[in-house]
């Protein structure tokens, strides 16, 4: 029974073979995918993974320094109203940024 699966294994081509994280052009990581959205929506994304980066590692600092025993509940206590805040400051950045590209293209347009 092994050596049957063990052949099936030998004879794949694996010189064909590919990974979706070797392909960058597509996927949910890429930035393909972020392309995509709308540009408030794609501002949103950025700013609220910023902001719950910045406040968890701001978090596990603070956590750290004041009790280490419940460093990680800081984490999550500083991390997500950041993230929070990242969104809404990217949305608002985001639909400033598409107001000005509509202008401007209304303006070419005109």
């Amino acid at each position: 029974m092994a050596t049957l699966m063990e052949d099936r294994i030998d004879d794949r081509d694996w010189s064909r073979a590919t990974t979706d994280a070797s392909d960058s052009s597509r996927g949910i990581g890429s930035m393909q995918s972020l392309r995509a959205l709308p540009l408030p929506v794609r501002w949103t994304v950025v700013g609220a993974t910023a902001g719950v980066l910045f406040g968890c590692v701001l978090g596990l600092v603070v956590g750290l320094v004041v009790h280490w025993q419940t460093a990680w509940f800081a984490v999550f206590e500083l991390g997500v109203p950041a993230s929070i805040l990242g969104g809404l400051l990217g949305l608002t950045c985001g639909a400033i940024a598409w107001a000005i590209q509509q202008a401007v293209r209304k303006g070419r347009h005109a």
